[in-house]
């Protein structure tokens, strides 16, 4: 038998090993905790009061714009889980992570011209909302919802982010 030229590398099949927990996760019908929500929520208000006191920062803005599409996500998978009751009590969400997300753009926009980052009145009061409901949905998702909603609004952020980088280094 032919020995083994390769040293053993375990970190080479790490990154399946993460997506088989990650699938393993995503199954759970395990109810979130207080901590849970407060992990998940206490950041998009901790962004909105930098926001409010002027001292927001890209990193801000981007976790809003993440946890808006987790919102989404979330709100869409608990959308079609549930029954007609829940659908018709999370369908409003909907425009609002939809509002929030012009807001959002918006803002980029403006920041990209002007250079600062500073809502409008109405702006603020959309991410207000966002947020809001952020909460109200991670009150009511399973933990497995929640890893689904946040492995998907990753990937869809991850995914704009390089493009807007390649069209920012092309021009």
């Amino acid at each position: 038998m032919k020995k083994r030229t390769k040293k053993y590398n375990p970190n080479k099949h790490s990154c399946s090993m993460v997506k088989i927990q990650a699938a393993l996760f995503s199954a759970s019908a395990q109810e979130t905790t207080e901590d849970d929500q407060n992990v998940l929520v206490l950041p998009v208000y901790a962004a909105i009061t930098k926001f409010t006191n002027g001292v927001a920062e890209t990193d801000d803005f981007v976790r809003l714009v993440e946890m808006n599409t987790f919102g989404f996500q979330l709100g869409k998978l608990i959308h079609d889980a549930g029954d007609e009751t829940t659908r018709h009590v999370v369908l409003p969400s909907r425009d609002v992570f939809e509002a929030t997300s012009d807001a959002l753009t918006a803002l980029g926009d403006r920041n990209g011209k002007t250079g600062r980052l500073v809502f409008t009145g109405n702006e603020l009061q959309q991410v207000r909302s966002m947020a809001h409901w952020v909460e109200q949905l991670c009150q009511v998702a399973s933990r497995g919802m929640i890893l689904q909603a946040l492995i998907a609004a990753e990937k869809l952020v991850k995914s704009e982010l390089t493009k807007e980088r390649a069209k920012r280094e092309t021009v």
